[in-house]
């Protein structure tokens, strides 16, 4: 009795091979094509997650280092040094005392030895004064008669022995022996200094 022909192993999936050819054996997994490819992907897997881990750790060791570390403070302080303010100065200023006003020197006597004097009556402390009115002079008066009298009079004003102004005045009623205060008046404008004039005093008339 004749045998069939062999048919392959029992596991094997497909048709039969054809008469004549020969059987077909599957190849090492090494050379797949994919085999390469996925290797490789494995690899880099690997490698990063090994890197990223020895990395980790050295941050994780450095950052735990740091915080073990003790904190240095530096600290600068400034210090100012004021100096006390010199004590104010106390300046005593002393205004000088007003020089005293000078009494208007007496009038210089002219014409005789007894003075401004002529019939019964003589003339002291004259003062000169130009005045917007024309020319004032002030003198005082005496009536050296016992009785009581009336007169009219005229001053003479000389400055360096010339004459530069008449002035009138009059006095009613002085009692013998009293004084009155005359006010002459005149209409000359006098030059120079009044304390150097001099006077010549004359009665006109008494009465």
């Amino acid at each position: 009795m004749s045998q069939p022909p062999y048919a392959g192993p029992p596991h094997q999936w497909g048709p039969p091979p054809a008469p004549g050819a020969e059987p077909q054996h599957d190849k090492p997994v090494h050379k797949r094509l994919w085999f390469w490819p996925v290797v490789v992907v494995a690899a880099l897997i690997l490698i990063g997650a090994v890197v990223g881990a020895s990395g980790g750790g050295t941050t994780t060791a450095s950052s735990a280092a740091a915080s073990a570390a003790p904190a240095t403070v530096t600290a600068t302080a400034t210090v100012t040094a004021t100096a006390p303010a010199p004590p104010a100065a106390t300046v005593t200023v002393t205004a000088p005392a007003p020089a005293p006003v000078p009494a208007p020197a007496p009038a210089p006597a002219v014409g005789g030895s007894g003075g401004l004097s002529d019939n019964g009556w003589t003339a002291s402390d004259v003062q000169v004064e130009n005045t917007s009115f024309g020319l004032s002079v002030t003198a005082r008066v005496t009536n050296t008669q016992t009785t009581s009298r009336t007169a009219l009079f005229t001053l003479t004003i000389m400055s360096g022995g010339q004459r530069i102004g008449n002035v009138q005045g009059s006095a009613q009623d002085v009692e013998g022996g009293s004084t009155a205060t005359v006010t002459f008046i005149g209409t000359d404008e006098l030059p120079g200094d009044p304390s150097s004039y001099e006077y010549d005093f004359q009665v006109d008339m008494s009465y």
